[in-house]
């Protein structure tokens, strides 16, 4: 998810959690107000309480996904991010527990309240604060040059990817994307921007270096695989075509794709024979006429 969504999102969990902690102790310290603006302040603390729990229960489930997408050993910052978030947990099930069940111990709540709100002001803060403080647009644009070729991995740059890029979506996402240099140039300078400075300049370019030779190794095996593929349905119709006319009746042709898909399909029943063209083999048969170059009559030129 991108980070600008869940920082804000932690923002507003942080305010609604805030007020909700002013309201208790406005209810607990200053106990001499009439009946009915105590009903509004408890009502009042419900909603903003209620409205906190559902953030943080959003934000946990965002941060254990990441959790478990992520391969490699968690830094020190992360674990203690973990840790605060996992304390929540039970601290808030003991205040509800208090609140619904076991009235005895409810002098215990505004102190549960206070280290909840305190556990996640500091969660919040390793993430969203340092983000807006941290995450201004980056001052250099990322571009590869002819020397970069030499020094840049693409090994660290495929590793980068999996451990920057999945943090906010799928890595299926980019490997099904179909850019030029150029547009991952401009991607790749939004993400940064979008993570800085958890990306650095050195990074970006591993990344960028990756991304754009990993497309261009994609393209070429597209390239070969279409051109053997073109290459067989040439084979298979001087094979299986010439049988019942010439091939110039075939190759001077001009017909759409559905076209020729509904011929294919009339000559085969043509032939009687159940294994005329297999599957794949009509495929190719398929890919090669649809892709044909016919060549203009003297009278269309």
């Amino acid at each position: 998810m991108n980070p600008i969504i869940t920082s804000l999102s932690g923002l507003i969990a942080t305010l609604t959690g805030a007020i909700a902690l002013l309201l208790m102790l406005e209810l607990r310290g200053n106990p001499g107000k009439d009946s009915t603006t105590n009903q509004r302040l408890v009502m009042a603390h419900k909603v903003t309480g209620y409205i906190f729990i559902v953030f943080f229960l959003v934000i946990l489930a965002i941060m254990l996904s990441k959790v478990e997408a992520s391969q490699d050993e968690f830094s020190p910052r992360t674990i203690l991010h973990i840790s605060l978030a996992l304390l929540i947990v039970p601290l808030l099930a003991f205040k509800i527990l208090i609140i619904r069940r076991f009235r005895r111990f409810e002098h215990y709540v505004p102190g549960i309240g206070i280290a909840v709100f305190l556990a996640f002001f500091l969660l919040n803060t390793m993430t969203a604060g340092y983000y807006f403080i941290h995450g201004s647009p980056t001052l250099y644009p990322l571009g590869l040059t002819e020397g970069d070729a030499i020094v840049l991995d693409e090994q660290k740059g495929q590793k980068l990817v999996a451990q920057k890029c999945g943090k906010c979506h799928t890595l299926e996402r980019i490997f099904k994307s179909l850019k030029t240099d150029q547009g991952w140039t401009e991607t790749v300078n939004r993400m940064v921007a979008f993570d800085a400075p958890n990306i650095t300049e050195g990074q970006g370019k591993h990344i960028l270096h990756y991304l754009i030779n990993q497309q261009k190794r994609r393209e070429q095996l597209v390239a070969t695989a279409s051109g053997a593929k073109e290459k067989a349905g040439q084979k298979l119709i001087e094979q299986k075509c010439s049988y019942c006319h010439g091939l110039d009746r075939i190759f001077l042709a001009r017909k759409t794709p559905n076209e020729w898909a509904e011929l294919v399909d009339n000559m085969a029943g043509y032939s009687e024979q159940e294994d005329f063209l297999r599957p794949l083999e009509k495929e190719a048969v398929l890919e090669f006429l649809s892709n044909r170059t016919v060549p203009q009559a003297e009278g269309e030129k």
